[in-house]
């Protein structure tokens, strides 16, 4: 892993904790620029000089190995980082704006106050571990997983930990609290636990000092669309890919979504040459593999876009981060390097583990390429809100195609002033009275 490579993937990692207008703050104009000695956390932006500043301790080391966050009044440079490190600075994950999660175990305070750039040393609070509005999201989930846990009262979640962290002592920390961990995978430098909990378990698990974040299991919906000559000219017939030569030969789609029905006549003997899930029929996923591969030998409505294109399959992923690179880098094994996903999490606008997820998988696999169908709703959500993928809304069928249908045009929560984009990317018709493969049962 380079240098580069790890930095960004820890950005991505606490861009899950960062909102630009975040719960219990006053909002701030998309605008105005990021000041200094500032924290912007979902939790609320945290003015640091109004911190205990740890520099100013008698102590001459610091003597504990729990993560603190180092405040700065430049950007990170090599010159700062080397000056950092020959001291013994462990520098984690970057917090906009200029501030950094540290371990500073066995660090010299007054050779650290001395180093330029260097403005002050604060605890990472106890309340900056947990996602604002969980509690609030619990009989509100879609998903029959989500509902069931809902209707026993338990919260599903993604724990985020520090790096460097001794994994199996917060899995016993988190467990001796009451918690149930069904998960644990490392994505980049953190480990990501998948956990089941009480609600009257929140506040302590946020007390644990490996926890960097505590966030609410994304709750995964379908969406979908559908038309061949439109995505390629919007010219009635007219399909200059096709006439080409290019009808998706020797490439590998990736599709994560219900299962396909693999006795659909879309999908002839072999291709389908990997069917990850159990078996079953969904007529949400059949649809969205139709469209994306379907061929029944004829062209008409069971012949999809890149129609002799190879299919690799499996079901939505877990509700963690893991769960996604995992699917995804499973699929680019097996050959896919385009991967469509007509799902997402309608609960939330955050840059959460799933959005982090598809840019974690992006930025490890360049030559792979991801598609996600935006919202049915109205307003953008996620994790089509991530960086690296084309988020694709929906247009009106012929003879409407400049018509909005749905996918809204939005700015998530999270994203800086200075890190502003729009999304979706680009749209395609969305109408059922064009179904690509049918009939569906």
């Amino acid at each position: 892993m380079t240098r580069n490579f790890c930095w960004w993937t820890r950005f991505l990692r606490v861009a899950a904790i960062v909102c630009i207008v975040p719960v219990g703050a006053q909002e701030i104009s998309p605008s105005a620029p990021l000041l200094g000695e500032v924290l912007y956390l979902q939790v609320g932006t945290i003015q640091t000089s109004g911190e205990p500043d740890l520099l100013g301790r008698e102590e001459t080391l610091f003597e504990t190995f729990e993560p603190r966050v180092l405040v700065l009044d430049r950007p990170m440079g090599d010159e700062l980082r080397n000056s950092l490190e020959v001291l013994g600075v462990q520098l984690l994950d970057y917090i906009p704006q200029h501030s950094f999660t540290v371990r500073l175990e066995g660090v010299n305070r007054r050779q650290l106050s001395q180093v330029p750039g260097v403005v002050r040393v604060i605890e990472y609070r106890d309340g900056w571990r947990v996602q604002p509005g969980i509690l609030a999201k619990v009989g509100s989930h879609q998903q029959s997983e989500r509902a069931a846990l809902d209707q026993q009262g338990l919260l599903a979640l993604v724990i985020s930990l520090h790096p460097g962290s001794d994994l199996e002592r917060a899995i016993l920390d988190l467990r001796a609290i009451g918690a149930t961990v069904s998960l644990a995978e490392k994505v980049g430098v953190h480990d990501e636990l998948s956990v089941i909990a009480e609600p009257d378990l929140l506040a302590e698990m946020g007390r644990l000092t490996s926890v960097l974040f505590i966030e609410d299991a994304p709750d995964i919906t379908y969406r979908n669309g559908t038309t061949r000559w439109i995505i390629q000219t919007n010219v009635t017939n007219q399909t200059p890919v096709y006439d080409n030569g290019i009808h998706g030969e020797g490439q590998v789609i990736g599709v994560l979504d219900g299962r396909v029905d693999q006795s659909h006549c879309s999908f002839p003997a072999g291709k389908i040459i990997a069917y990850n899930s159990t078996a079953g029929t969904d007529g949400h996923g059949t649809h969205v593999a139709g469209t994306a591969a379907g061929n029944n030998g004829v062209d008409n409505n069971t012949r999809g876009i890149a129609y002799e294109a190879s299919l690799v399959t499996n079901t939505v992923p877990a509700f963690t981060e893991a769960g996604i690179v995992g699917r995804l880098d499973l699929h680019h094994g097996q050959g896919g390097r385009v991967h469509t996903n007509s799902w997402g999490n309608d609960g939330t606008t955050a840059y959460d583990s799933l959005a982090r997820g598809f840019d974690v998988f992006l930025r490890s696999n360049e030559d792979s390429f991801v598609c996600l169908a935006v919202t049915n709703g109205a307003a953008l959500r996620n994790p089509e809100n991530a960086k690296n993928l084309l988020a694709v809304g929906a247009s009106q069928d012929t003879p409407s195609q400049a018509s909005h249908c749905s996918g809204e045009w939005d700015r998530p929560a999270m994203v800086a002033a200075s890190q502003r984009f729009m999304h979706p990317d680009v749209r395609r018709s969305h109408r059922k009275q064009v179904p690509p493969v049918e009939p569906l049962d």
